[in-house]
């Protein structure tokens, strides 16, 4: 199965959890970061369902939302609420999990076709050591992961020492 056919499938089970929690949602991949965007329902029946599902303090606005997307580097998908917005812990787990697996199939299926259709221009594809922006006086034959792994293995400091000394 490829990455556009595993893309639907969690497309549709979004769906299936957006319309049993009267929910709307967008995935935003024309800007970066890629996003997802759940906001309930503006429909009459959804609103009917936000009265009839608050509880006491608890209050969801109409123009409320919910953005999934990834900070730059990091390994879990981050999420903000806009306005007063009340979500169970399992539904947000849920959208949060269904998100993760639409963006993993998305950056699939798009780095497949981009190189497949060769649609870089002049066929550069983009280096991570080009783009960390390495200090220039940094030694080539210097391995980073190396120094990380010495500081790793070095022994606990003394008990009256705070920090270890550099």
């Amino acid at each position: 199965m490829n990455e556009a056919a595993q893309f639907e499938i969690y497309e549709k089970k979004l769906q299936g959890v957006c319309d049993e929690n009267n929910l709307i949602y967008t995935f935003n991949r024309n800007s970066y970061p890629v996003s997802l965007t759940v906001r309930p329902s503006g429909d009459f029946d959804g609103q009917l369902s936000l009265l009839e599902n608050e509880k006491e303090n608890e209050y969801t606005s109409v123009n409320a939302s919910l953005r999934i997307f990834y900070n730059e580097g990091d390994q879990r998908p981050t999420y903000r609420f806009s306005e007063d917005y009340t979500m169970s812990d399992t539904l947000l787990r849920k959208l949060t999990n269904l998100f993760a697996n639409m963006y993993t199939f998305w950056h699939r299926f798009f780095f497949r076709d981009v190189m497949e259709n060769h649609r870089l221009q002049g066929g550069a594809v983009p280096d991570i050591e080009e783009a960390a922006d390495l200090p220039a006086d940094y030694p080539e034959d210097d391995d980073p992961l190396d120094e990380l792994m010495e500081k790793i293995d070095d022994p606990a400091p003394e008990e009256d020492t705070p920090y270890p000394e550099e």
